[in-house]
């Protein structure tokens, strides 16, 4: 499956998800850390956000996100899955997705899921569309369309582009839910309008 951990390590060809709360520190913020990131000068925003993420779990999720990537430092997974442990400990849903993602990463599909589960279970669309692809795929669960589908319907209806793109090859190929080419071109034109250039192709292909 291609990582889809959204966010800030795009530059390592990996989404993580981060969003972009301030919290108050005698110094400076995540904002002026984040700004600082923005700068490249990804050393000191490594620094600030590890200086914040004791008290704020959205900044450990940030320096996770440095480490994982190796971005002003080496990259670390150990040390990005303890930033994210830290994170998911503070309730942070962001670093809860970001374990699932360090487990699927890790090939350790089952833990994977539980913390997909987990996001999902608060509403995480990309957390979602993994779970999809994992029951799609037999990764740490069975192997079970039906069910992929439904998690897929959920992420489509949440804005995901790719579960609306995965539903409508289901729909398309008649793979857990019943074959409908009119539910597929639905679909795909959601996506489409999305931005989605592959889903354009396809509803050219079903005229």
């Amino acid at each position: 499956m291609k990582k889809t951990l959204k966010l800030i390590c795009a530059a390592a060809g990996l989404l993580l998800i981060i969003s972009l709360s301030a919290c108050s520190h005698p110094d400076y913020t995540v904002e002026q850390a984040k700004q600082t990131y923005q700068s490249g000068d990804y050393a000191q925003a490594l620094k600030m956000f590890k200086a914040l993420a004791e008290d704020d779990g959205e900044a450990a999720c940030y320096a996770g996100c440095m480490y994982f990537a190796g971005e002003g430092t080496a990259a670390d997974k150990e040390k990005a899955k303890e930033y994210f442990e830290a994170s998911a400990n503070a309730g942070n849903l962001n670093g809860i997705y970001n374990l699932g993602v360090y487990y699927e990463d890790a090939k350790d599909y089952q833990t994977a899921v539980e913390y997909y589960q987990k996001a999902a279970y608060r509403g995480d669309q990309n957390a979602i569309y993994a779970l999809g692809v994992f029951y799609e795929r037999g990764l740490g669960v069975s192997v079970d369309y039906a069910h992929a589908a439904e998690y897929y319907k959920v992420g489509a209806a949440k804005g995901n582009v790719m579960s609306m793109m995965r539903l409508a090859g289901l729909y398309e190929k008649g793979t857990g839910v019943e074959k409908d080419l009119n539910a597929a071109k639905d679909y795909y034109k959601m996506a489409a309008d999305s931005g989605n250039s592959d889903a354009a192709k396809k509803l050219e292909e079903l005229k």
